[in-house]
């Protein structure tokens, strides 16, 4: 430790010495004393701003800026949101017109407009929430959160309602292709999240997070949603259960897997 001064005791001690060497540009000789080496530690210059290095990061920055994702970025809340939702449409557009379901006639028509609706209302929640504005205080984690699991509690509570009758025989696949038919609607969904989630992902205009992740795959999952039920003619409860509901899980999983490797990756 610093050498104490003793009352009336006008002689110098270590630190008085350091701090006096200091003060001079000389490096002072450094010893047992911790009070002499915490005078040198803060003493120490700072480290040299490399100017030309910040501005080569800034021009870097700026020029990733002028292309096309850099103007997607920049166009304001609402023009982001509704790029989006119309990426959900044009997917439900395609399955409607080119490969709809074989009962889409006989299906209940305001049965289905209603849970279509819902997904594409949900996919409109969760975009706004990852495409919140910078300026706006943030939204609170349990709004996002609550944002995120529309991509899975949507779909489980179409799935719960009364099953819809059977008027093709395409809603009731014969014994032995339950694992087949669910497994191609699961791929089939996750396929058709893509044009939504990669939008939301194009025009996000801050590093996604582990929750603007699942805020991505909530988007995605609802938009798969969307192409499941205008194309799936199964009515079967468990058929969706398994085929149907999980593409949320799936791609929440796939999207923080891909953003954990993002983060191991050397910068």
């Amino acid at each position: 430790m610093g050498a104490e001064r003793i009352p009336g005791d006008m002689s110098t001690t270590c630190c008085d010495e350091t701090a006096a060497a200091l003060r001079e540009g000389r490096r002072p000789a450094v010893g047992d004393c911790p009070t002499c080496a915490a005078l040198v530690a803060a003493h120490a210059p700072a480290p040299a701003f490399d100017a030309a290095g910040g501005l080569a990061q800034l021009e870097l920055a700026l020029a990733a800026e002028e292309g096309w994702r850099g103007r997607a970025r920049s166009l304001p809340t609402w023009a982001r949101v509704g790029l989006v939702v119309g990426a959900v449409l044009a997917v439900g557009a395609l399955n409607a017109l080119v490969m709809p379901r074989p009962d889409l006639g006989s299906y209940p028509t305001l049965r289905l407009l209603g849970i279509v609706g819902a997904f594409v209302a949900g996919a409109w929640a969760a975009s706004v929430g990852a495409s919140w504005p910078l300026q706006r205080a943030p939204l609170p984690l349990s709004t996002r959160v609550g944002l995120a699991l529309l991509g899975v509690a949507l779909p489980l509570a179409a799935t719960l309602l009364p099953e819809a009758p059977a008027t093709a025989d395409a809603c009731c696949p014969p014994p032995g292709m339950f694992g087949q038919k669910a497994f191609g609607c699961l791929i089939f969904g996750c396929l058709f999240a893509a044009p939504a989630l990669l939008a939301l992902a194009l025009v996000a205009r801050t590093r996604l997070t582990t929750i603007e992740g699942l805020l991505l795959a909530g988007v995605g999952a609802l938009t798969g949603q969307v192409a499941l039920t205008l194309h799936c003619p199964i009515v079967d409860e468990t058929h969706q259960l398994v085929g149907h509901v999980p593409v949320g899980v799936l791609l929440g999983g796939a999207v923080c897997g891909a953003l954990a490797l993002l983060e191991l990756r050397p910068r």
